[in-house]
């Protein structure tokens, strides 16, 4: 995929941060946001603007709280919009704003704000490796490299027939195509935490392969297409630094640990 800033393929970016953690995390931290959560006097913020910037993606619009202003005053991104009352209303106002603004460039990519070791190289090669002609690219990291590199690490990943992945937090779409499937999109974010609420979206055949270990990767993105009606396609070898987030107090721990120690 190019994405290259004046490519025909031209690529922007949609930087969702209003996620939080918990009171015990957010003292620890010294942030309740998580794209505030600093690591060397850092911000999860800044690290993830500057990959973006490295790999030669086009607009970025950030969506997130007030408190999100001092911190991306002094970034390079363009337009910060206030969020909204979910997490997918904050990528859906991204988007939007991307699709409005003059010469809007024909596809888009979600970066998650939690991802304290994002590299330009990883934003790069996860960008490469997807198909520009899907609605939507699924990164997953493998186990086996992750743990490599992040060894010992409190394991989130699952286990499916084809292997042990965790997901990503880099998300090319089309925006016209998931903007279109806004209600399904919706009803993928709300069900994303609770089994039950899973099980009932995926349908029981799925969650049948899941139980008996004959789930796949193909399985997954075949039903997910379709409940969302649009094309995707899965990339199982995604850099391991797009697949480590903050969302536990123990990866906070983890990362500063790694950061102390570089």
């Amino acid at each position: 995929m190019n994405v290259k800033g004046n490519g025909p393929l031209r690529i922007d970016a949609v930087l969702p941060a209003g996620g939080r953690v918990n009171a015990e995390f957010a003292k620890i931290a010294g942030a309740e946001i998580k794209a505030l959560i600093r690591f060397k006097d850092r911000s999860i913020l800044a690290t993830t603007v500057e990959a973006i910037r490295g790999a030669c993606v086009g607009r970025i619009v950030i969506i997130g709280p007030e408190e999100i202003q001092a911190d991306f005053e002094g970034l390079p991104v363009d337009k910060w919009l206030e969020e909204g009352s979910t997490g997918s209303e904050n990528v859906f106002r991204g988007l939007k704003w991307l699709v409005d603004q003059p010469d809007a460039a024909p596809r888009a990519v979600i970066v998650t704000t939690d991802m304290p070791f994002l590299t330009a190289e990883a934003v790069s090669n996860t960008l490469a490796a997807c198909p520009a002609d899907k609605d939507i690219c699924v990164p997953l990291v493998e186990r086996t490299p992750f743990e490599e590199v992040f060894p010992g690490l409190i394991r989130t990943d699952s286990r499916l027939a084809d292997g042990w992945f965790r997901l990503g937090g880099i998300f090319p779409v089309r925006p016209s195509a998931i903007l279109a499937s806004q209600s399904h999109v919706d009803a993928v974010f709300e069900a994303r935490k609770s089994n039950l609420k899973l099980a009932r979206l995926i349908g029981l055949s799925t969650a049948l392969r899941y139980v008996t270990r004959t789930l796949t990767t193909e399985h997954i993105l075949s039903r997910v297409s379709e409940i969302l009606g649009c094309s995707g396609a899965v990339v199982k070898d995604a850099p391991v630094e797009v697949g480590f987030d903050i969302d536990l107090l123990e990866e906070y721990q983890y990362a500063l640990r790694q950061f102390e120690s570089r």
